[in-house]
């Protein structure tokens, strides 16, 4: 009996690049949501606003957020791995944080929030494997 072939899959490089369209909306699991610019702007809809980047330099763009379980916080993530918080949100670390042995050239390309933490998630654009991963941070 054959062994089936899992098929290996190339990703190019420039793939994670389109992924996240910057702005973005984010639902609020309790009702209302924000809008995400890439310079770290947020912009409230019948929720609390917890604070933003806008006006601030901070060297990367914002490519993706999640809310925190209790949706009286957020973090925002950016396109460098690093994760900012906002109301309830605790900082509990970044990819960027991650030494190069760690990260290789993986690149970020989302955030969900799990327990009292959060996963980034990543693509690796190469062949060595799956192209996704996943880094708990708290959780």
């Amino acid at each position: 009996v054959p062994v089936p072939v899992r098929p290996r899959i190339t990703i190019p490089s420039s793939y994670y690049t389109v992924i996240t369209q910057v702005p973005f909306t984010l639902d609020r699991p309790q009702g209302a949501y924000i809008v995400v610019v890439a310079d770290g702007g947020v912009f409230t809809y019948d929720t609390t606003f917890h604070g933003s980047l806008g006006g601030i330099s901070i060297g990367t763009s914002i490519i993706d957020a999640t809310w925190t379980p209790s949706g009286n916080g957020y973090w925002l993530l950016g396109a460098d791995g690093g994760v900012f918080s906002f109301g309830d949100a605790t900082y509990k670390g970044g990819f960027n944080t991650l030494p190069l042995s760690v990260k290789g050239n993986r690149k970020p390309i989302g955030i969900v929030a799990e327990g009292s933490g959060y996963k980034i998630l990543t693509i690796q654009p190469s062949n060595d494997g799956s192209p996704f991963d996943a880094y708990g941070f708290g959780v």
